[in-house]
């Protein structure tokens, strides 16, 4: 299958369709600019979510599905601390906030990772180590996005 991707210029932004059609309406236009850094951001928060869960991985042994909890603490908080650094509407902050927030975020944190561990426990009949791992999950990583917002004021 292949995907024609077509570029329009208009006014001092590049769109881009991937069916080969002119872009049309607000919601079929993304500058072309911001996939690139949400698509860079991505790969980038990818390969560090590698690298965290690897070095995780060789140091703690146990059930409990610590490489992908860390990762996902630790993305909530960098979240929080982007999101409340990167407020206004420049357009620099716009291309940092789809670089890191969007691109990098979203490349590193997993949530169908955790949602799939929560599944093979509950599966292998670890229900209480399920459980603890989406009540964890969920409070540690609402509060460590609290506290990159509140480091970020």
């Amino acid at each position: 299958m292949s995907v024609n991707l077509h570029r329009a210029r208009q006014g001092l932004h590049e769109y881009c369709t991937l069916d080969g059609t002119e872009p049309s309406g607000d919601i079929a236009r993304v500058p072309f600019h911001a996939m690139i850094a949400v698509a860079i951001g991505g790969a980038a928060g990818s390969v560090a979510r590698y690298g965290v869960a690897s070095i995780v991985q060789r140091h703690a042994a146990t059930i409990f599905p610590l490489a992908t909890f860390v990762v996902n603490v630790a993305g909530a908080f960098v979240l929080g601390v982007l999101v409340g650094r990167l407020t206004g509407d420049t357009r620099s902050i716009e291309g940092a906030r789809l670089f890191l927030a969007t691109g990098f975020c979203g490349g590193f944190t997993t949530f169908s990772a955790f949602s799939y561990e929560t599944a093979v426990l509950a599966r292998d009949s670890r229900f209480a180590v399920a459980v603890s791992y989406v009540v964890a999950t969920l409070v540690v990583c609402v509060a460590a996005a609290a506290l990159g917002i509140s480091v970020a004021r």
